[in-house]
Protein backbone atom coordinates (compact mmCIF):
# COMPACT_ATOMS: atom_id res chain seq x y z
CA UNK A 1 0.00 0.00 0.00
CA UNK A 2 1.53 3.60 -0.83
CA UNK A 3 0.21 6.21 1.38
CA UNK A 4 -1.19 9.38 -0.56
CA UNK A 5 -1.67 12.41 1.02
CA UNK A 6 -5.00 13.95 0.09
CA UNK A 7 -6.95 17.09 0.95
CA UNK A 8 -11.02 17.31 1.33
CA UNK A 9 -12.54 20.00 -0.34
CA UNK A 10 -15.76 20.04 1.54
CA UNK A 11 -14.71 18.20 5.00
CA UNK A 12 -17.90 18.98 6.76
CA UNK A 13 -20.44 17.42 3.85
CA UNK A 14 -19.90 13.76 5.63
CA UNK A 15 -23.86 13.16 4.60
CA UNK A 16 -22.80 13.43 1.07
CA UNK A 17 -21.07 10.12 -0.86
CA UNK A 18 -17.38 10.63 -1.55
CA UNK A 19 -15.96 11.56 -4.58
CA UNK A 20 -12.02 10.61 -4.91
CA UNK A 21 -9.84 12.24 -8.15
CA UNK A 22 -6.02 11.52 -8.64
CA UNK A 23 -4.40 13.65 -11.37
CA UNK A 24 -2.02 12.41 -14.26
CA UNK A 25 2.08 12.37 -13.81
CA UNK A 26 3.62 15.21 -13.46
CA UNK A 27 0.86 17.52 -11.58
CA UNK A 28 -0.72 18.20 -8.57
CA UNK A 29 -4.02 17.61 -6.90
CA UNK A 30 -5.12 20.97 -8.19
CA UNK A 31 -5.57 20.15 -11.76
CA UNK A 32 -8.99 19.28 -10.52
CA UNK A 33 -10.24 22.36 -8.43
CA UNK A 34 -11.95 23.62 -10.84
CA UNK A 35 -14.25 20.13 -11.54
CA UNK A 36 -14.20 19.80 -8.21
CA UNK A 37 -15.79 23.19 -6.82
CA UNK A 38 -18.28 21.86 -9.23
CA UNK A 39 -19.65 19.03 -7.48
CA UNK A 40 -18.90 19.73 -4.30
CA UNK A 41 -22.08 20.37 -3.80
CA UNK A 42 -23.44 17.03 -4.75
CA UNK A 43 -20.10 14.55 -3.66
CA UNK A 44 -17.80 14.90 -0.46
CA UNK A 45 -14.88 15.69 -3.07
CA UNK A 46 -11.03 14.67 -2.25
CA UNK A 47 -7.98 15.47 -4.25
CA UNK A 48 -5.22 13.21 -4.07
CA UNK A 49 -1.38 13.38 -4.91
CA UNK A 50 0.71 11.08 -6.56
CA UNK A 51 3.62 10.02 -4.50
CA UNK A 52 6.07 12.60 -4.07
CA UNK A 53 4.23 15.37 -6.06
CA UNK A 54 2.35 18.44 -4.72
CA UNK A 55 1.27 18.62 -1.08
CA UNK A 56 3.89 14.96 -0.81
CA UNK A 57 7.06 16.62 -1.99
CA UNK A 58 9.48 15.84 -0.02
CA UNK A 59 8.66 12.20 0.04
CA UNK A 60 11.51 9.47 1.04
CA UNK A 61 11.56 6.87 -1.40
CA UNK A 62 14.41 5.39 -0.22
CA UNK A 63 12.10 4.37 2.73
CA UNK A 64 9.35 3.22 0.72
CA UNK A 65 8.29 -0.05 -0.84
CA UNK A 66 8.43 0.35 -4.97
CA UNK A 67 5.65 2.20 -6.02
CA UNK A 68 3.10 0.63 -8.35
CA UNK A 69 -0.36 1.38 -9.95
CA UNK A 70 -1.78 -1.26 -7.48
CA UNK A 71 -0.25 0.47 -4.19
CA UNK A 72 -1.92 3.29 -5.20
CA UNK A 73 -5.33 2.07 -5.75
CA UNK A 74 -4.58 0.50 -2.06
CA UNK A 75 -4.02 3.66 -0.76
CA UNK A 76 -7.11 5.12 -2.27
CA UNK A 77 -8.86 2.34 -0.39
CA UNK A 78 -7.10 3.81 2.77
CA UNK A 79 -7.86 7.17 2.34
CA UNK A 80 -11.48 6.18 2.26
CA UNK A 81 -10.82 4.49 5.36
CA UNK A 82 -9.49 7.71 7.44
CA UNK A 83 -12.76 9.07 6.08
CA UNK A 84 -14.93 6.65 6.96
CA UNK A 85 -16.54 5.98 3.62
CA UNK A 86 -17.80 2.47 3.48
CA UNK A 87 -17.71 2.76 -0.30
CA UNK A 88 -17.03 5.90 -2.92
CA UNK A 89 -16.26 6.72 -6.61
CA UNK A 90 -13.20 7.55 -8.37
CA UNK A 91 -11.93 9.50 -11.22
CA UNK A 92 -8.66 9.55 -12.38
CA UNK A 93 -6.55 11.07 -15.46
CA UNK A 94 -3.58 9.22 -17.36
CA UNK A 95 -1.74 7.48 -14.03
CA UNK A 96 -5.10 8.13 -12.00
CA UNK A 97 -6.52 6.18 -15.14
CA UNK A 98 -4.69 3.00 -14.14
CA UNK A 99 -5.84 3.85 -10.85
CA UNK A 100 -9.23 3.57 -11.13
CA UNK A 101 -9.11 0.78 -12.90
CA UNK A 102 -6.95 -1.14 -9.98
CA UNK A 103 -10.39 0.11 -7.84
CA UNK A 104 -12.70 -1.49 -10.23
CA UNK A 105 -11.20 -4.88 -10.64
CA UNK A 106 -9.36 -4.98 -7.79
CA UNK A 107 -11.67 -3.01 -4.94
CA UNK A 108 -15.15 -3.66 -6.36
CA UNK A 109 -16.72 -3.79 -3.13
CA UNK A 110 -15.52 -0.38 -2.16
CA UNK A 111 -15.52 1.82 -5.30
CA UNK A 112 -18.84 1.92 -6.98
CA UNK A 113 -17.84 3.58 -9.65
CA UNK A 114 -15.21 4.79 -11.56
CA UNK A 115 -13.80 6.89 -13.92
CA UNK A 116 -10.87 6.35 -16.25
CA UNK A 117 -9.96 9.52 -18.20
CA UNK A 118 -7.29 9.86 -20.31
CA UNK A 119 -5.90 6.89 -19.51
CA UNK A 120 -4.86 3.18 -20.81
CA UNK A 121 -4.93 -0.76 -19.93
CA UNK A 122 -0.97 -0.54 -20.44
CA UNK A 123 0.87 2.64 -21.50
CA UNK A 124 3.65 1.80 -24.41
CA UNK A 125 6.45 -0.28 -24.19
CA UNK A 126 8.24 -0.76 -20.74
CA UNK A 127 11.21 0.14 -21.89
CA UNK A 128 9.82 3.57 -23.20
CA UNK A 129 9.79 4.63 -19.60
CA UNK A 130 12.93 3.40 -19.15
CA UNK A 131 14.51 5.23 -21.65
CA UNK A 132 12.28 8.35 -20.37
CA UNK A 133 13.70 7.39 -16.71
CA UNK A 134 17.95 7.23 -18.11
CA UNK A 135 16.71 10.83 -19.59
CA UNK A 136 15.48 12.59 -16.91
CA UNK A 137 18.42 11.24 -14.48
CA UNK A 138 21.06 12.52 -16.57
CA UNK A 139 19.55 15.84 -18.35
CA UNK A 140 16.51 16.62 -15.55
CA UNK A 141 12.82 16.95 -16.49
CA UNK A 142 13.05 20.41 -18.44
CA UNK A 143 14.15 19.12 -22.02
CA UNK A 144 11.33 17.11 -21.64
CA UNK A 145 8.61 20.33 -21.13
CA UNK A 146 7.86 21.25 -24.17
CA UNK A 147 6.38 18.35 -25.89
CA UNK A 148 5.22 17.13 -23.08
CA UNK A 149 2.73 20.32 -22.91
CA UNK A 150 1.93 19.94 -26.67
CA UNK A 151 0.91 16.67 -25.32
CA UNK A 152 -1.34 18.19 -22.83
CA UNK A 153 -3.11 20.92 -24.33
CA UNK A 154 -4.89 21.20 -27.90
CA UNK A 155 -3.44 24.00 -30.27
CA UNK A 156 -3.07 27.22 -29.13
CA UNK A 157 -4.56 26.76 -25.60
CA UNK A 158 -1.55 28.48 -23.50
CA UNK A 159 -1.01 30.84 -25.50
CA UNK A 160 -4.51 32.14 -24.71
CA UNK A 161 -2.83 32.88 -20.85
CA UNK A 162 -4.98 30.90 -18.70
CA UNK A 163 -3.48 30.83 -15.78
CA UNK A 164 -4.31 27.38 -15.03
CA UNK A 165 -2.69 25.77 -18.09
CA UNK A 166 0.51 27.35 -16.74
CA UNK A 167 -0.25 26.52 -13.55
CA UNK A 168 0.39 22.91 -14.51
CA UNK A 169 3.50 23.50 -16.64
CA UNK A 170 5.34 24.55 -13.75
CA UNK A 171 4.03 21.77 -11.74
CA UNK A 172 5.14 19.83 -14.25
CA UNK A 173 8.92 22.13 -14.31
CA UNK A 174 9.31 22.06 -10.68
CA UNK A 175 8.21 17.62 -10.32
CA UNK A 176 11.05 16.25 -7.99
CA UNK A 177 12.78 14.30 -9.96
CA UNK A 178 12.85 11.31 -7.76
CA UNK A 179 8.71 11.34 -7.91
CA UNK A 180 8.84 11.83 -11.50
CA UNK A 181 10.75 8.30 -11.76
CA UNK A 182 9.10 6.46 -8.96
CA UNK A 183 5.91 7.01 -11.32
CA UNK A 184 7.51 6.47 -14.39
CA UNK A 185 8.55 3.10 -13.28
CA UNK A 186 5.04 2.26 -11.87
CA UNK A 187 4.10 2.69 -15.35
CA UNK A 188 6.59 0.61 -16.68
CA UNK A 189 5.30 -2.59 -14.60
CA UNK A 190 1.71 -1.30 -15.29
CA UNK A 191 -0.01 -3.56 -17.55
CA UNK A 192 -3.71 -4.55 -17.36
CA UNK A 193 -4.59 -5.25 -21.02
CA UNK A 194 -6.27 -8.42 -20.18
CA UNK A 195 -8.14 -7.70 -18.09
CA UNK A 196 -10.32 -4.73 -18.83
CA UNK A 197 -13.25 -7.30 -19.56
CA UNK A 198 -13.19 -8.26 -15.91
CA UNK A 199 -14.20 -4.53 -14.62
CA UNK A 200 -17.96 -5.16 -13.74
CA UNK A 201 -18.38 -1.70 -11.97
CA UNK A 202 -19.78 1.42 -13.80
CA UNK A 203 -17.41 2.91 -15.56
CA UNK A 204 -16.96 6.18 -17.58
CA UNK A 205 -14.22 6.30 -19.81
CA UNK A 206 -13.47 10.45 -21.30
CA UNK A 207 -11.45 10.92 -23.76
CA UNK A 208 -10.68 14.31 -25.60
CA UNK A 209 -10.65 15.19 -29.00
CA UNK A 210 -6.95 16.31 -29.55
CA UNK A 211 -5.47 13.75 -27.22
CA UNK A 212 -2.98 12.02 -29.81
CA UNK A 213 -1.77 9.26 -27.17
CA UNK A 214 -5.15 8.07 -25.27
CA UNK A 215 -7.25 8.76 -28.40
CA UNK A 216 -11.07 8.91 -28.64
CA UNK A 217 -10.98 5.58 -30.40
CA UNK A 218 -8.74 3.47 -27.65
CA UNK A 219 -10.51 4.49 -25.41
CA UNK A 220 -14.07 3.58 -26.89
CA UNK A 221 -12.21 0.27 -27.45
CA UNK A 222 -11.81 0.21 -23.59
CA UNK A 223 -15.40 1.28 -22.60
CA UNK A 224 -17.05 -1.58 -24.91
CA UNK A 225 -14.52 -4.13 -23.29
CA UNK A 226 -15.47 -3.04 -19.79
CA UNK A 227 -19.04 -5.26 -18.95
CA UNK A 228 -20.74 -1.81 -18.02
CA UNK A 229 -19.13 0.94 -19.76
CA UNK A 230 -19.36 3.95 -21.53
CA UNK A 231 -17.45 6.36 -23.15
CA UNK A 232 -17.80 10.33 -24.36
CA UNK A 233 -15.15 12.69 -25.89
CA UNK A 234 -14.50 15.95 -24.96
CA UNK A 235 -14.27 18.16 -27.80
CA UNK A 236 -11.48 21.17 -28.38
CA UNK A 237 -9.13 19.74 -25.39
CA UNK A 238 -6.20 17.24 -25.45
CA UNK A 239 -5.07 15.05 -22.47
CA UNK A 240 -5.43 17.28 -19.61
CA UNK A 241 -8.95 18.15 -20.62
CA UNK A 242 -9.84 18.81 -16.97
CA UNK A 243 -7.83 21.93 -17.37
CA UNK A 244 -9.20 23.09 -20.43
CA UNK A 245 -12.80 22.61 -20.25
CA UNK A 246 -13.48 22.08 -16.18
CA UNK A 247 -17.09 22.55 -16.78
CA UNK A 248 -17.75 19.86 -19.18
CA UNK A 249 -15.72 17.46 -17.57
CA UNK A 250 -17.92 18.25 -14.58
CA UNK A 251 -21.61 18.00 -16.62
CA UNK A 252 -19.76 14.39 -17.49
CA UNK A 253 -18.94 13.49 -14.19
CA UNK A 254 -21.21 14.60 -12.20
CA UNK A 255 -24.32 12.91 -14.24
CA UNK A 256 -22.79 9.90 -13.57
CA UNK A 257 -21.46 9.87 -9.88
CA UNK A 258 -24.87 10.95 -9.33
CA UNK A 259 -26.59 7.79 -10.98
CA UNK A 260 -23.96 5.19 -9.12
CA UNK A 261 -23.40 6.65 -5.84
Amino acid sequence: MTKLAYSVLNPEATDLPTLIFGPPLGTHASVWASVAARLADDFRVVLTELPGHGADAGRDFSADEPITVASMARGVVQIADELGAETFGYAGCSISGGVAQELALNHSDRVRAAAPVATAAKFGEPQDWHDRIAGVREDGIAPAVPDTLDLWFAAGFLSEDIAAGHIAAHQLLTTPEEAYIACCEALADYDLSERTADIAVPTLWISAAQDVVNTPESMQQLAETAQNGTHVTIPDAAHVFMIEHPELAADHLGEFFRNHL
